[in-house]
């Protein structure tokens, strides 16, 4: 998992076991406030750019990607 880095109001989290990414709001008491389910694999590593715009994650079998804010 990685704290967002502009303001640290969000937390992102890989898992290898539910192969999912979760997005918690830390002003909320950590309430999950967004993510991905059913992945074929699990996620391996993620972090967020320096703005705390987007993050990237990759996983099995070669999975990447990028997750932005911006609609």
């Amino acid at each position: 998992c990685q704290f967002e880095k502009n303001f640290g109001e969000k937390i992102v989290a890989g898992s290898t076991g539910n192969n999912e990414i979760r997005v918690f709001e830390v002003k909320q008491n950590f309430k999950c406030v967004d993510g991905v389910r059913d992945l074929e694999q699990g996620i391996f590593s993620l972090d967020w750019d320096k703005n705390g715009e987007c993050f990237v994650y990759g996983g099995g079998e070669g999975l990447c990607g990028l997750i932005s804010k911006r609609a």
